[in-house]
């Protein structure tokens, strides 16, 4: 019968030393990529929570001139009145602010301007500039003005007597 001859082969200490350095070089490169892609998902969840705060904020602008009866003021501060409330929306330093009452809320960070333009052949429009872009709202003529426009049209052909 054969007998089998296993031997294992040591490594020596040099070649124990070289595998260790080895082994710490290559975890400390994968630790730093770790690193660089956490930092990368930091910023691009920040630049997307931005993003969001900001068009959450022209949402909430576009909901309160879409109810709005009229929009008064100097460039800088305008008043929304809607349905007997009166609205701001002022800029102070670079933020835009809703008050109503005791209530203040941030739309809007970066605001460069805020301006009004008025138009007598088209709508209205709120022109707001923000970090060099610029944001524009049309201020349709409200529901209830239409209603009544459309009531008092009907009333006249039909020959009713106007108040």
């Amino acid at each position: 019968m054969r007998t089998l001859n296993h031997t294992l082969r040591a490594s020596t200490l040099v070649e124990l030393l070289v595998t260790m350095l080895v082994a710490g070089i290559v975890l400390l490169a994968a630790m730093e990529g770790l690193g660089i892609v956490v930092r990368l998902q930091q910023r691009r969840a920040e630049a997307l929570r931005q993003a969001a705060a900001q068009r959450e904020g022209c949402e909430r602008i576009a909901a309160l001139l879409l109810e709005a009866d009229s929009l008064t003021g100097p460039d800088g501060r305008l008043r929304i009145h809607r349905a007997g409330d009166v609205w701001v929306l002022e800029r102070v330093d670079s933020v835009l602010l809703c008050r109503h009452g005791a209530f203040a809320d941030t739309l809007l960070h970066g605001i460069e301007t805020l301006h009004l333009d008025r138009c007598d052949a088209a709508a209205d429009t709120l022109e707001i500039g923000v970090e060099g872009h610029r944001l524009r709202f049309p201020l349709l003529p409200s529901r209830r003005r239409s209603y009544e426009t459309q009531i008092a049209r009907i009333e006249n052909d039909h020959g009713y007597p106007t108040p």
